[in-house]
This record gives structure tokens, C-alpha cells and sequence, in this order.
């Protein structure tokens, strides 16, 4: 059992074969929606301090975006998930991993925030609204402006 298509062909790139793998999407625990709350947090980050999950990414966009509320939170107990994605408008998801799935991006969007990721892994089988190229502050940076023009 894999998380997503891209693992699964990671798996057969490994000489598994495909008859052995079957994917099974996570399923999103149904307190993750949308209570449709006033968002004062601009963009959201997660990812903590390390690198692979784009920690610089995320501070260059803070630098670069003085007019925009943004925040980073790290070790979120998971009863405070619901709340701090509802008063997100957007979740910024700057991994230079291939991440499997980005479980992230799919609680983000059932509670209502726009989601701007990079283009790896398993993270645009999440389906986020908004994909820029690994590493590229500049595609970020636009992509995170379009997401938030969209949401008003």
C-alpha cells in the first residue's frame, strides 16, 4: 500500500511490481472543514526549520512580502489544526522533497484555505490551487499574491 500514484511508481522504479501496489489515500479526519471564520492570517507555513521542507522558502517570502500577514508554526498539537486553517486564507507548502502526499495540503482545503505548493512528489495529486517550481522564490512569491487576489 502506497500513499499516492507518484509512490507507486516510485515503487515500480524500484523493481516492485505493479500488482503488488495499491494506492490508499489517506482519509481526512471530518473535523477538517470549513467554518467560513474571518481570516486574519494571510499565509500560513508548517513546514518547521528545515530546509527540505522549504524553511528559506518561507522566509524569503516573509522578507519579500512585508504587507502580508504571514505566519510559521511549528508543532501545531493536532486538536488546533481546525482552527488555525480557518483563519488562514492561504497554506504554503514550499517542500524541495518529494514529499509522498502533503496530508497538509488536503486538511488545508477541506477547512477552506487555498493552497500553494511546490510542483514534487506526491503534492500535486493533492490538488493544490496553486503550483511553482521547487526552489523558485520569485514563482512562489507569485503564486501565493495570485492565491490571496483569488480569495477576495
Amino acid at each position: 500500500m502506497v500513499v499516492s500514484k507518484f509512490m507507486k511508481d516510485k515503487m515500480i522504479s524500484f523493481g516492485f511490481s505493479t500488482n503488488n501496489i495499491e494506492i490508499d489515500k489517506p482519509k481526512i479526519d471530518p473535523q477538517f472543514k470549513n467554518f467560513k471564520w474571518d481570516r486574519p492570517i494571510d499565509v500560513l507555513y508548517l513546514g518547521g526549520q528545515k530546509e527540505y521542507k522549504g524553511y528559506k522558502l518561507f522566509l524569503a517570502a516573509k522578507k519579500r512580502m512585508k504587507n502580508i500577514k504571514i505566519l510559521g508554526i511549528y508543532n501545531v498539537p493536532f486538536q488546533k489544526m481546525v482552527e488555525i486553517y480557518n483563519k488562514s486564507k492561504v497554506l504554503l507548502v514550499p517542500s524541495l522533497w518529494e514529499e509522498p502526499l502533503g496530508l497538509v495540503s488536503l486538511e488545508a482545503k477541506a477547512c477552506g484555505c487555498k493552497v500553494v505548493a511546490s510542483n514534487i512528489g506526491g503534492l500535486p495529486e493533492t490538488h493544490p490551487d496553486y503550483l511553482f517550481e521547487p526552489g523558485n522564490v520569485t514563482e512562489m512569491i507569485m503564486k501565493i499574491n495570485e492565491a490571496l487576489k483569488s480569495y477576495n
